[in-house]
């Protein structure tokens, strides 16, 4: 290696789409992998929530070696020009794409090519972001070595199952073999009631990508989310052509893991995971309302978890949240925390105070959470 890197910008959908083989190569490769950097994610992302923002991908060579890649975009914000990772709004887990060993190299060339084009951006929002002390550090320093600043906050935590024992040992090892297999054959007991597992690529016998994404889409409106206005999957055409195209796309690529649970033979709950680099990151779920005395949603959880177990994997990642029923399973977390890198323009400056500090501060109001849920408690009826 030359230690002479140098970056390359990618701005249009023919660059784009060249970079495919490339970015499979290099995510592989690198030290912290998620299927929400992956080619496929992004690309779906961005070819249904792209239109009125530009690309901006910095791929880092060393000679003819990509060293990594910084999938971006620009969008206007009010008067205020903003940089964030592709599919900020849809991924649990964002982060700088590096081969392994050089990832402070990568950060390092792009944090120092942003800070030498002050004049296209404001800010560098980076969202759901997974960093251990050591690396948080490194980027601080980075980027006062590049004269820019950076405001950050804690977010949230991201609960997870570390594998490395059976099912029966880890039932054990945590006092739930009991409990766990009790309240499932409670739930079996109470109906015609049948879990049904869908894994691997369209040539398996589980029907096209796009008839599982309509059964689930369709469960989905029948659930308390949808209900209070906050479905995941759906609402719009540009949502729906996103997961419609990550649900293709992954099941070619053996990622996607989808469960159903039917009651008298009809779908009632669903859930779909990510397999990617053997670990399981639990998506998204859902259950028909009109169903809840089932308890779906623990049948279907208590075969996703156990099945991780069955086949070796190494993880199950909740993904980011605190909700209750995660701490069943595990007191693992990793921290999840947000970064807003700005650079010395008053309009930078003036950006991170209105756009950001603000936001969070409003984020933090008691008033606000309170009358956030006052509003879906009306509309829930």
């Amino acid at each position: 290696m030359t230690r002479d890197p140098h970056i390359e910008l990618v701005l249009d959908e023919e660059g784009f789409r060249r970079l495919r083989s490339l970015w499979d190569e290099v995510l592989f490769k690198a030290d912290h992998r998620y299927p929400f950097q992956s080619y496929e994610w992004c690309k779906a992302w961005w070819d249904a929530f792209g239109a009125g923002n530009q690309l901006r991908i910095l791929v880092v060579f060393d000679g003819p070696l990509c060293l990594g890649i910084c999938p971006l975009y620009l969008k206007s914000v009010g008067p205020f020009k903003q940089l964030a990772f592709l599919c900020p709004d849809r991924s649990d887990y964002l982060d700088f794409i590096a081969r392994g060993g050089v990832r402070d190299i990568v950060i390092g060339q792009v944090l120092s090519y942003l800070a030498s084009r002050a004049d296209d951006w404001d800010l560098f929002v980076l969202n759901n972001i997974c960093w251990s002390d050591k690396e948080r550090e490194f980027f601080l320093a980075a980027a006062k070595k590049n004269g820019l600043k950076v405001a950050s906050r804690a977010y949230t935590k991201s609960p997870y199952i570390h594998i490395n024992m059976t099912w029966d040992e880890y039932l054990a090892a945590t006092g739930k073999k009991k409990r766990v297999r009790k309240k499932e054959r409670r739930i079996l007991r109470g109906g015609d009631i049948e879990v049904v597992h869908f894994k691997g690529s369209e040539n398996d016998k589980c029907g096209p990508a796009e008839n599982l994404f309509e059964e689930a889409k369709s469960i989905e409106r029948r659930t308390w989310k949808y209900i209070e206005g906050n479905p995941r999957l759906q609402g719009d055409c540009k949502t729906e052509q996103f997961f419609q195209d990550v649900f293709k796309s992954f099941m070619k690529r053996g990622w996607l893991d989808l469960w159903f649970a039917l009651v008298g033979g009809t779908p009632r709950a669903y859930a779909f995971s990510f397999v990617f680099d053997n670990k399981v990151f639990a998506y998204n779920s859902g259950y028909d309302n009109s169903f809840s005395r089932y308890r779906l949603g623990s049948l279907l959880l208590i075969n996703r978890i156990r099945d991780a177990f069955e086949n070796k994997l190494e993880e199950y990642d909740f993904l980011r949240g605190e909700e209750e029923y995660k701490f069943e399973w595990t007191n693992n977390t990793r921290r999840i925390n947000e970064y807003v890198l700005f650079n010395r323009r008053i309009s930078s400056a003036v950006g991170a105070r209105i756009l950001v500090k603000m936001k969070w501060s409003l984020a933090r109001s008691a008033l606000l959470k309170n009358l956030r849920y006052k509003i879906k408690t009306f509309l829930s009826g």
